[in-house]
C-alpha cells in the first residue's frame, strides 16, 4: 500500500504578490491598469525603441511578443492611415519570428492611432531611413522594427529591465503602486480603456429609443464607439 504524499509550501513565493492596498482595492484583485499619464511618462524616460514599443503597448494592445516580432513588412499606408498587420511574434529572447501569435483571432489588421503616427513614421524615419507614408517599400522587409541598444536585438528582458529601472526614478515601483509594471502589464492600460468605451456605449444604449431615434441609430451608437476604440 503506498503512502501518499503532501505537497509542502515553498518557503519563499516564487513572484510576490501584488499588494491591492496600495489602489484600495479588495483582497486578491489584480493589479490595475498603469494610468495613461503615467505611462506616457515612462515612455518619454525610455530610448526611443522602448520608447516606441511602451506606445504600441499602451495605445495598441499588442503583446509582448507581437510588438517584438513586428518586421517593416507589416507597417502599410492607405486611406490616409497607417496600418500594422500583426501576423508574427517572438518568445523571449529568441531572434527567430514566428510566422503565427498567439490565437487565431490575434492575427489581426490594426489602424495605428493619429497619437502614435507622427511617433512610428518618426522611428521609421530615423532607424531605418523609410518614410512609410512615401508609398515605396522598404530596403529590409524583414527587419526587426524595434532595434535593441549597440545594434543588438531587444527582447523582453531586456526591455522590461529598462522599465523597471525608469520606475525607480519615477517613484512607480511596486512598493508604491502595488504591482510589477512590465510589457504584458502595460497591455492592460490599452484594454481598459477599450472597456470603458464598449461599458459607455452600453449605458448610451439604455437611454436610445429606436422610435424616436431612427432603427439605425444602434449602428450609428457603433461607429462611435469602434471609431474610439481606434483612435480616430
Amino acid at each position: 500500500m503506498s503512502k501518499s504524499t503532501k505537497g509542502s509550501q515553498p518557503t519563499e513565493p516564487l513572484t510576490t504578490p501584488d499588494d491591492p492596498s496600495k489602489w484600495d482595492g479588495p483582497e486578491f484583485e489584480p493589479f490595475p491598469a498603469l494610468p495613461l499619464l503615467d505611462a506616457f511618462r515612462l515612455a518619454e524616460e525610455l530610448e526611443p525603441p522602448r520608447r516606441l514599443a511602451v506606445y504600441l503597448a499602451v495605445l495598441m494592445g499588442l503583446r509582448p511578443g507581437e510588438l517584438l516580432g513586428l518586421q517593416l513588412d507589416v507597417i502599410s499606408y492607405k486611406e490616409n492611415r497607417v496600418w500594422l498587420n500583426i501576423k508574427r511574434s517572438r518568445a523571449g529572447s529568441e531572434l527567430e519570428i514566428q510566422d503565427y501569435v498567439k490565437t487565431k483571432n490575434s492575427n489581426r489588421i490594426l489602424p495605428v492611432p493619429p497619437v502614435l503616427q507622427d511617433a512610428l513614421v518618426g522611428y521609421c524615419t530615423e532607424f531605418h531611413d523609410w518614410d512609410p507614408l512615401s508609398g515605396s517599400k522598404p530596403d529590409k522587409p524583414d527587419a526587426l522594427l524595434l532595434v535593441g541598444p549597440y545594434g543588438v536585438h531587444e527582447t523582453g528582458y531586456s526591455c522590461n529591465r529598462a522599465i523597471r529601472e525608469v520606475l525607480e526614478r519615477l517613484d512607480l515601483t511596486r512598493e508604491h503602486l502595488g504591482g510589477y509594471v512590465t510589457l504584458q502589464h502595460l497591455r492592460r492600460t490599452c484594454l481598459s480603456y477599450i472597456q470603458n468605451a464598449m461599458e459607455l456605449t452600453s449605458l448610451l444604449a439604455e437611454e436610445v429609443n429606436p422610435d424616436e431615434d431612427g432603427p439605425d441609430v444602434f449602428e450609428k451608437m457603433a461607429e462611435v464607439a469602434r471609431a474610439f476604440i481606434s483612435g480616430r
